[in-house]
């Protein structure tokens, strides 16, 4: 099936590239589209039309060309920017074209896969990823708005053969969101299993609440690893084959930043600083090992300033890191974490690292001899 608009059109179409489902190495864990993308309006519709193809601006990872297409939009007065193509973005509410529901269940023409009726949204990735993990948000992150959400969905890859492929298919009712993004019960969060990559994704949505007459969403967030045939430069694999990032010893370059989150020091606790440092993973592209929070330091009215540094393997790679550390992106990644919204202190910056080389401390024009 083709869809097109003005000239543009897009089909589902089986990944072009090598196919990596057999290949020995993968990437951690990472959100699709990253969160840097999400955090810019990248996928806003230019014309309240399906489809919309983008040319992502650069990011860390999954950079390139992105096709959004859904089966339908809300064009009434004050709903426009409001469409579905809102669900890969920061903002709260993607709405689809209403009185497509009664009594709960479709009752529209839309059949994406021939095989399961109802609105749905398709996604192309410019790159192949194995799905780990699919959140469902509620309108607005409201969960008074629980019955516009999903109560009966499945979710597609489109396979190598070149049909469509079912991961995922469950029945929800309001009691099954009870994942947090920012509050508690805005989400539902479904762990995936399997082996098989995919480039093109369709979230397909034959039911909403029986007092609701139309589809809305909040975020849609997909995660999931990319496969390679070896690591790529700057990361190692571990015992697991996952890419780690190179160790920060071993990296001749960082970036520095500082925030302040709204969390005293006993809050900020193990748990808290493992899901941070996974956050700012997620938004620089690289493994939380490469996150260190330097020190931590008591702010005004419950606040901490949290110094945070992410190693780099080189000044190219620093500057993109640098780029993609803006507070939009960092508090969606943040919200994925179930962490406050924080607001940048200091700016990212690119520093280089103190080397040690030949028993010799070097740092700026300054050397010491030091025990190595």
């Amino acid at each position: 099936m083709e869809f097109t608009n003005g000239g543009c059109s897009w089909f589902a179409s089986p990944y072009l590239g090598e196919d990596p489902t057999a290949h020995a190495f993968r990437s951690v864990e990472r959100l699709y589209p990253p969160a840097a993308l999400r955090a810019d309006n990248t996928f806003a519709s230019p014309d309240e039309e399906s489809p919309d193809v983008h040319q992502a601006p650069a990011a860390a990872y999954a950079a390139g060309r992105y096709a959004v297409a859904y089966s339908s939009v809300d064009t009434a007065p004050g709903y426009t920017g409001y469409g579905p193509y809102n669900a890969l973005g920061d903002a709260d509410t993607a709405s689809w074209a209403p009185a497509q529901y009664l009594n709960s269940a479709y009752v529209g023409t839309a059949d994406l896969t021939g095989t399961l009726p109802g609105e749905w949204l398709a996604l192309e990735l410019p790159v192949a990823i194995v799905p780990t993990r699919v959140v469902l948000g509620i309108p607005g992150l409201d969960p008074a708005a629980v019955a516009y959400a999903p109560h009966h969905f499945a979710l597609f890859g489109f396979g190598a053969a070149g049909t469509w492929v079912k991961l995922h298919e469950a029945v929800l009712s309001a009691a099954s969101y009870t994942h947090t993004l920012e509050q508690a019960g805005d989400s539902h969060s479904i762990a995936l299993s399997g082996d098989a990559a995919y480039h093109t994704f369709a979230l397909v949505v034959p039911t909403v609440g029986a007092s609701a007459d139309a589809l809305a969403l909040g975020p849609l967030q997909l995660f999931g690893h990319e496969k390679y045939t070896a690591c790529p430069a700057g990361t190692a694999a571990d015992a697991e084959s996952v890419c780690q990032a190179v160790a920060a010893t071993t990296s001749s370059y960082a970036v520095t930043f500082a925030t302040s989150l709204p969390l005293t020091e006993a809050a900020f606790d193990a748990p808290a600083q493992t899901a941070y440092r996974a956050a700012v993973a997620d938004v620089a592209g690289v493994d939380a090992t490469a996150v260190g929070i330097d020190s931590t330091t008591a702010l005004a009215a419950g606040a901490l300033q949290v110094d945070t540094s992410v190693q780099a393997a080189s000044h190219a790679a620093a500057v993109t890191v640098a780029t993609t550390i803006t507070v939009q992106a960092l508090n969606t990644a943040l919200a994925a974490r179930s962490l406050p919204q924080a607001s940048i202190l200091e700016p990212a910056t690119v520093a280089q690292n103190a080397c040690r080389l030949a028993g010799f401390h070097i740092s700026g024009t300054t050397m010491a001899r030091v025990t190595v």
